[in-house]
C-alpha cells in the first residue's frame, strides 16, 4: 500500500534562516539572476534525521518473537535491492495515517538484497504492525495491517514500492523573472498537525535552478504544504490535496512572488523585560495561498520579519518556553511595529511524604484538567522527580483547573485536590500527597473446562469503561491517554495488581483462544486491604475464518477486512496472507459484518471514495454462537465497472 504520509521515520530538523536584526523596513529584491554567471542546476540539500525520536515498542518479555521476510518489488514486479525496511505497531484503524502517538518502532530493520528478498527478525507474536519501506529511487512505501502469529513466521509478505508524485514548478517574480536560489521546502500537513510549531519541519528541501525551476520528487504524501522564500520577496505557501485521489499525482505549483517588506518588533513579559529565543510566526490572512514569515527574538528582545507583503493581513503568534503562546490576530506592514507581550506560565507546588511523613525522594507526576462532577482526565504532561524532601513544582502551564497524579515505587497512585491556575498577584498554588500502599486486586483465570489460563492479561480499567478503538483513537489524538494497569497470569493461571488507588473498576481479561471478559463495579477498598479473590471464567472464543476473492476469482493478497458488530460497536480489521487467507479469533457470540477493503484493483491504487463503495457491496452477514470456529468463508469483490 502506498503511503499516506511522511516517512515513518522522525521527520528531518529545520534549516531556518536567522532572522536579520540590522535590516530595516523595506528589504529591496535582489538581482533574481546574475548576468555574469554561467547557468547552473541546483541539487536537493541534504536532509538530516531529526532528533526528534519515535516511541519504541517494548515487547513483553515472555512475547514469543518471530520473523517477517519477503520481496521488495517496484511497480512492475522486479526486484528492488538496497531498500530500507522498518517496522512499526499501529493503531489498526488508522493504517496509512502516521500522526504522533499513533505508532512505535521496533528495534529491527533490515536491507533487501539484490534479489528484493528481506527478512526482519525478533517481531513478537502480534497484530497491526506496518511494514515501511525506503529507498531514494521511490516514495516511502507502506504495508499496514500484518499480523504475526504464534504459529510461525509471517512470509510472502510483497513491498511493492512506486515511483511517487512529482511536484514542480517555477519561482518568478511578480513581473516573470526567474529567481534563482528560491529555498521551496515541502511538508507533510496531516504529520505536522499534532506537532508544535518548532516540530514542524521539512520533510523535503530543494532550490531553484537559473531559469527559476524546481521538482520534489517520490512524494507520496496526500496533504502536502509548499513554501517558498527568497531573500528580498515575500515569501508563500500553498496547500495541495489528494485525499480523494488513489494516490498522489504529479502537479504543478508555481509561484510568483512580490518585493517583500520587512515588519521589527520586540517581544517582551507583563512587566516589560525582554524575553530572547521567541519563535515569531506571521501567516497571512488568505485563501488562494498563505504568505509566511518566520523570526526568533535575540537577547534583548527584538525580532525581524521579513518576506512579508503589505498587499496582506497577516496573523502572528509567539510561543517561547514558560510563556503562554500570543496571538495577534491582525497585523499589517504598514504599522511600522510589532510589539508583543507574553505572559509568563503558571506553576503549582507540594510535597510529596509517605507513611510516617517521611519524604518520598523519587516520584512522577502527571498532569490531569478537572471538571466539577467528573473524574479528572488525564494530559500527556508527565514529569519524573528526584529530591531529598519531596518537594517539587510543576511549571510551564497556562491559566487552568488541575489536578495531578503521583506515583512512586510501592505505593498507590494518588490524586491531588482540584487546583486553579490563574493570573494574579496571588502566591503560587501548594499541593500535598500523602502516600500509601493502597490496594490488592488478586484472583486465578481458568478457560471454560476450568483449566487455568497461562499468560492471560489482566487489566483495570474505569468503571464501564468501553474498549472501542476508535475511542482509543481519540485519546491519543487528543492527548489524554490514561496509564495502564495490568498484568500477566502464571503458570497457574494467578494474577496480583498491587498499589491500587481505592475506587471502583471494570476488570478486564484477554487471551488468545477465548472471548474477551469484562466486570464492571469491581472495589478496591480504601483501608488498604486486599479485596477478595477474584475468579475469572473466559468465555470460549469464536473465530471466522476464510479467504477473499477479486472478479476474477483469485485471492486478494494483503488486503484490509473489516469485521463490525454493530450491537456492540465492536470494530476490527485484518489483512489478508499472500493467498487472500485472513481470520478473526476471540470473538465473543453475536451478529458480525465482513467487508472487503481494497486499495487496489487490478494493481492499480482506487482513491477512497471507491474503497468505500467495494465495502458496501461485499459485505456479508453473519451469526456466530460462543466458541464456534467457521472457516471457509467467502468474500468476492464485486465489479463495479459493469
Amino acid at each position: 500500500m502506498l503511503a499516506g504520509d511522511a516517512p515513518a521515520h522522525s521527520p528531518p530538523a529545520p534549516v531556518e534562516l536567522p532572522p536579520r536584526a540590522d535590516q530595516q523596513s523595506m528589504i529591496l529584491p535582489q538581482p533574481a539572476l546574475p548576468q555574469d554567471r554561467e547557468p547552473q542546476q541546483l541539487t536537493p540539500e541534504p536532509i538530516r534525521q531529526s532528533g526528534r525520536e519515535e516511541p519504541v515498542f517494548a515487547a513483553d518479555a515472555q512475547a514469543t518473537l518471530r520473523a517477517i521476510s519477503g520481496r521488495v518489488t517496484d511497480d512492475h514486479d522486479q526486484p528492488v535491492a538496497d531498500c530500507e525496511v522498518r517496522i512499526y505497531k499501529s493503531n489498526r484503524l488508522l493504517q496509512g495515517i502516521n500522526l504522533s502517538g499513533t505508532r512505535q518502532v521496533l528495534e529491527t530493520r533490515a536491507v533487501s538484497a539484490p534479489d528484493g528478498s528481506f527478512r526482519l527478525a525478533g517481531v513478537p507474536v502480534g497484530r497491526d504492525y506496518v511494514l515501511v519501506g525506503e529507498h531514494p529511487a521511490f516514495a516511502t512505501t507502506e504495508l499496514p495491517g500484518l499480523e504475526v502469529s504464534e504459529h510461525g513466521d509471517l512470509r510472502d509478505v510483497v513491498l511493492r514500492l512506486e515511483l511517487g508524485a512529482t511536484i514542480s514548478g517555477v519561482v518568478t517574480t511578480s513581473t516573470g523573472t526567474p529567481i534563482y536560489k528560491a529555498r521551496v521546502e515541502l511538508y507533510d500537513a496531516i504529520a505536522s498537525v499534532q506537532l508544535e510549531p518548532d516540530d514542524r519541519r521539512p520533510w523535503k528541501i530543494v532550490f531553484t535552478a537559473d531559469d527559476g525551476s524546481y521538482a520534489l520528487e517520490h512524494v507520496a504524501a496526500t496533504s502536502l504544504r509548499l513554501r517558498v522564500e527568497s531573500p528580498g520577496f515575500e515569501s508563500q505557501s500553498r496547500m495541495l490535496s489528494f485525499a480523494l485521489e488513489a494516490r498522489a499525482s504529479d502537479r504543478t505549483v508555481d509561484f510568483a512572488l512580490k518585493p517583500g517588506m520587512s515588519l521589527p518588533g520586540r517581544v517582551v513579559d507583563e512587566r516589560g523585560r525582554p524575553i530572547a529565543d521567541v519563535r515569531v510566526e506571521a501567516t497571512s490572512l488568505t485563501k488562494d495561498y498563505q504568505g509566511t514569515a518566520l523570526a526568533r527574538s535575540d537577547n534583548n528582545g527584538y525580532f525581524l520579519l521579513d518576506g512579508m507583503s503589505n498587499e496582506q493581513y497577516y496573523q502572528v503568534r509567539a510561543s517561547a518556553k514558560g510563556y503562554s503562546n500570543k496571538v495577534l490576530p491582525k497585523v499589517h506592514v504598514d504599522d511600522r511595529d510589532c510589539p508583543i507581550e507574553m505572559e509568563t506560565r503558571l506553576g503549582v507546588e507540594g510535597w510529596v511524604f509517605g507513611s510516617g511523613d517521611v519524604p518520598v525522594t523519587k516520584f512522577t507526576l502527571t498532569l490531569m484538567r478537572s471538571a466539577e462532577g467528573r473524574d479528572p482526565l488525564y494530559l500527556n504532561d508527565t514529569r519524573n522527580f528526584a529530591t531529598k524532601d519531596g518537594h517539587f513544582v510543576f511549571d510551564n502551564l497556562d491559566p487552568g483547573t488541575y489536578s495531578l497524579e503521583a506515583t512512586a515505587k510501592g505505593f498507590a497512585p494518588a490524586w491531588s485536590d482540584p487546583f486553579s491556575l490563574t493570573r494574579s498577584d496571588e502566591p503560587m498554588p501548594q499541593v500535598r500527597f500523602q502516600l500509601d500502599a493502597g490496594g490488592t486486586l488478586r484472583g486465578t483465570v481458568s478457560d471454560a473446562r476450568g483449566e487455568p489460563v497461562k499468560g492471560a492479561t489482566v487489566r483495570l480499567n474505569p468503571n464501564n469503561h468501553l474498549d472501542s478503538p476508535i475511542q482509543g483513537i481519540f485519546a491519543v489524538l487528543g492527548g489524554t491517554t490514561q496509564p495502564k494497569i495490568q498484568t500477566v497470569t502464571d503458570g497457574e493461571g494467578r494474577f496480583r495488581l498491587e498499589n491500587l488507588r481505592p475506587g471502583v473498576y471494570q476488570l478486564a481479561c484477554d487471551h488468545a483462544g477465548a472471548a474477551p471478559f469484562t466486570l464492571n463495579d469491581v472495589i478496591v477498598p480504601a483501608d488498604g486491604a486486599a479485596s477478595g479473590e477474584q475468579r475469572i471464567v473466559l468465555p470460549a472464543g469464536a473465530s471466522i475464518a476464510g479467504r477473499a476473492f477479486d472478479n476474477h476469482q483469485l485471492g486478494i493478497p494483503f488486503c484490509e477486512i473489516q469485521i463490525n458488530n454493530k450491537e456492540t460497536a465492536f470494530l476490527d480489521a485484518a489483512t489478508t496472507d499472500a493467498e487472500g487467507r485472513f481470520k478473526f479469533s476471540n470473538l465473543a457470540e453475536g451478529s458480525y459484518t465482513l467487508m472487503i477493503k481494497p486499495d487496489r484493483i487490478s494493481g492499480k491504487p482506487i482513491n477512497p471514495l471507491m474503497k468505500l463503495m467495494y465495502a458496501q457491496k461485499s459485505q456479508l452477514d453473519i451469526f456466530i454462537s460462543s466458541g464456534q470456529a467457521v472457516d471457509g468463508i467467502e468474500l468476492f469483490l464485486p465489479d463495479l465497472e459493469q
